[in-house]
């Protein structure tokens, strides 16, 4: 049991997109990515450009506001704008590299929506993200 709470309290959960606008399709999926992994945390991160999708008319700052609607599902959930603040295009890779800096020794879950699914393998470093998130 103590190894378990140990691994729990190294899971970060990192849940990104463009989120323009979240709706109930990512409010459920976050949640049984919650129930899943039960994670210590989960960071909810709107991109500030998309690589595979056409860039969101929606400014980034209003896209971060409405993220604020996920924060009931966890009491741990952060909505981070550092892929914003960033500028320009948004790797996934980057944010897991942040993250695995921020949280040293976490095991990173990457939740990924069905509409990336089919063009993982045109991500930047996908196969470094595989290995490196679970």
């Amino acid at each position: 049991m103590e190894g378990e709470k140990r691994a729990a309290a190294q899971r970060v959960l990192l849940f990104g997109g463009t989120f323009d606008p979240p709706h109930n399709g990512h409010m459920h999926f976050l949640k049984s990515a919650i129930e899943a992994a039960k994670p210590a945390r989960v960071v909810v991160m709107p991109a500030c450009i998309p690589p595979h999708k056409a860039a969101s008319a929606t400014p980034a700052a209003l896209r971060l506001a409405m993220c604020q609607c996920f924060r009931p599902l966890f009491p741990a959930l952060e909505v981070s704008d550092w892929e914003i603040r960033q500028g320009g295009k948004s790797y996934t890779i980057d944010t897991v590299k942040m993250l695995e800096q921020k949280y040293p020794g976490a095991a990173v879950y990457l939740c990924v929506g069905s509409d990336m699914l089919a063009t993982f393998t045109e991500w930047r470093d996908w196969q470094d993200l595989l290995r490196r998130t679970v």
